[in-house]
This record gives C-alpha cells, sequence and structure tokens, in this order.
C-alpha cells in the first residue's frame, strides 16, 4: 500500500489498521454508521448496506469468534455489543 493511500485512510478513519484487511474493518465501520443512525444491529442476513451484508458480517464474527484476534473480539463486544454465537444457535 502507497504512503498517500496510508494517509487517505488515516484522514478518514484515525483508527484503522494497516495490518488488517480493508474489507473487515469496512464492515465493521458500516456496521458502526448503521447502529448510529437506525439504532439496532444488523442480526440476519439480508441487511444490505453499500453492496455489503451486514446481517451476514455479524454472524460471520459471532460464529467465526474463536478465529477473531482478541483486539477485534474485545473492539466488537466493546463497541458493537456483539458476542459469540451460542452452541445451541450452532445448528441453526
Amino acid at each position: 500500500m502507497t504512503e498517500a493511500r496510508r494517509d487517505e485512510l488515516d484522514a478518514v478513519d484515525p483508527g484503522w489498521c494497516p495490518v488488517w484487511d480493508t474489507e473487515w474493518q469496512r464492515c465493521f465501520r458500516l456496521v458502526q454508521n448503521h447502529v448510529q443512525a437506525d439504532g439496532t444491529l444488523p442480526e440476519a442476513p439480508g441487511d444490505v448496506v453499500q453492496g455489503e451484508d451486514l446481517g451476514r458480517w455479524v454472524d460471520a464474527q459471532r460464529f467465526g469468534w474463536q478465529q477473531l484476534l482478541p483486539v477485534r473480539r474485545w473492539i466488537l463486544e466493546n463497541i458493537h455489543r456483539i458476542t459469540p454465537a451460542e452452541e445451541d444457535e450452532r445448528g441453526r
């Protein structure tokens, strides 16, 4: 990634992390904006914003919890109140 591109991303979101894939960060911010505007967390697939299925993304975070970096888990829990999927949800 060029230094100019990093500067552009810093201008948009000083909290972005260059070692994390931009798709994850983009969806995270889209969920954050959605919650701020609508007041609800997208919890079911089909809630599409700017071409991203935010409900599917939230589900992927919950069901893939153990594969997430601890810092991502902390961010999801403390900013979006997203928690890991419960055992009884895994068979759905």
